[in-house]
C-alpha cells in the first residue's frame, strides 16, 4: 500500500487572535510530530505540506516558511518544516483539498492511503475524503494519549 503523509498548517507565526493558545497546544504535540516526520522520512515515504496562505496571495512558499520561523514558535516550527524535495501546497482556506492541486499530487504519487497530521487537523481535513484510497487521521496528541 502506498502511503503519503499530509502535514497541515504547521507553519504558523502565532501572531493572531488564538496564537498563544495554539502555540501552547503545539508545544505539547510538536515532539510527537517530529517523531512522526523522522519515521516517515526514514521509510522514504512521500510527504506533502499544506499550509494556509494567511490571506497573502503571492504563492511564496519560502515567505510562508520564513514568517513561521520568525514568529513566536520559530524553534518549534523549524523542526517540522519541509525539506528539499518535499511537496508544498498553499491552501486558501481551511481545506487542503478545496481549490488546491492536492488531488493531482496524490494521484501522481499513486497514493492509496493518506496519513494526516498537523496542528489543527481536526478542524480542516477529516471533513473531506480523498478520492484516492483511504484516509487515516491521527493527530500526534492522539498518538501520545494512545501510548499512555
Amino acid at each position: 500500500m502506498r502511503d503519503v503523509l499530509l502535514i497541515v498548517d504547521v507553519l504558523d507565526d502565532f501572531a493572531h487572535e488564538h496564537g498563544e493558545e495554539l502555540l501552547s497546544s503545539f508545544a505539547e504535540t510538536q515532539p510527537a510530530l517530529v517523531e512522526l516526520l523522522e519515521s516517515v522520512r526514514r521509510a522514504e515515504l512521500p510527504i506533502v505540506f499544506a499550509n494556509d496562505n494567511k490571506g497573502v496571495w503571492d504563492g511564496d512558499v519560502n515567505g510562508i516558511v520564513q514568517r513561521a520561523f520568525n514568529g513566536k514558535g520559530g524553534q518549534l516550527v523549524r523542526s517540522v518544516s519541509p525539506r528539499r524535495g518535499e511537496r508544498f501546497v498553499v491552501k486558501p482556506r481551511y481545506s487542503a483539498f478545496d481549490h488546491t492541486p492536492l488531488e493531482l499530487i496524490l494521484e501522481a504519487l499513486e497514493c492509496q492511503r493518506l496519513l494526516l497530521a498537523g496542528m489543527t487537523t481536526e478542524g480542516c481535513c477529516p471533513k473531506r475524503r480523498s478520492t484516492r484510497g483511504s484516509l487515516v487521521s491521527r493527530s500526534p496528541s492522539s498518538r501520545r494519549r494512545a501510548r499512555r
